[in-house]
């Protein structure tokens, strides 16, 4: 016969197993049954859209001063955040709403990804800029350009590129150019336009935008 002592012991295991499962439910209700499903409005960055204009299987054609050089762009796609629900108030909740859009070719790439919180107030940013071997990053698009860049810039009300005249253009460089051999190490580009030129080293030949 069960001692009164061992029955006693049965029960508290017994209890702290059904405590120990309880909690577990409690955590998991806590992590779907409090969770709100909140609309995040999904990709919206006019300005973005105006410095880089591209529309999928359009065609760019870059040429030398001479025409002996020359390269065709061709956007293979452009994809955007559509809106969205995202999960809030749970333990698996997102931290606010995200964006992003991406826009490549065979040779050249632009994207912008951004958080913000449940207000819309923007938390981070990134803009990356791809041409062939060269990459530049950024935090900031402003009217002049990219701004916290992770190489030098300069903005110019005018210049000139293989003899013709462009307004309002920024030049992105890279300072590392002992590591280049024969590659791209200077962009231009322009609002409107996108990427205007661009320029090779050590043979600096410059292709621009026909």
């Amino acid at each position: 016969m069960l001692s009164f002592a061992y029955m006693k012991r049965v029960l508290s295991i017994l209890a702290s197993f059904i405590f120990f499962i309880s909690m577990i439910l409690v955590q998991s209700c806590n992590d779907v049954c409090s969770c709100k499903q909140v609309p995040c409005p999904g990709y919206n960055n006019i300005n973005f859209d105006e410095w880089f204009p591209y529309d999928s299987a359009q065609q760019i054609i870059y040429t030398d001063s001479l025409a002996l050089h020359s390269d065709t762009a061709t956007i293979l796609g452009v994809s955007t955040r559509a809106p969205y629900d995202a999960k809030k108030g749970c333990n698996s909740a997102n931290n606010g709403c995200s964006s992003n859009k991406y826009i490549y070719s065979n040779f050249l790439s632009f994207s912008y990804n951004s958080s913000s919180d449940w207000n819309g107030a923007l938390i981070d940013s990134t803009y990356s800029v791809n041409v062939h071997d060269f990459s530049a990053q950024a935090k900031i698009l402003k009217t002049t350009g990219f701004d916290s860049l992770n190489m030098p810039s300069a903005f110019y009300s005018e210049i000139k590129l293989n003899g013709k005249a462009y307004h309002n253009v920024q030049v992105i460089t890279r300072t590392d150019t002992i590591k280049i051999n024969e590659g791209v190490y200077k962009i231009f580009i322009q609002k409107i336009t996108g990427l205007l030129a661009y320029q090779y080293y050590p043979s600096h030949t410059l292709l621009v935008k026909k």
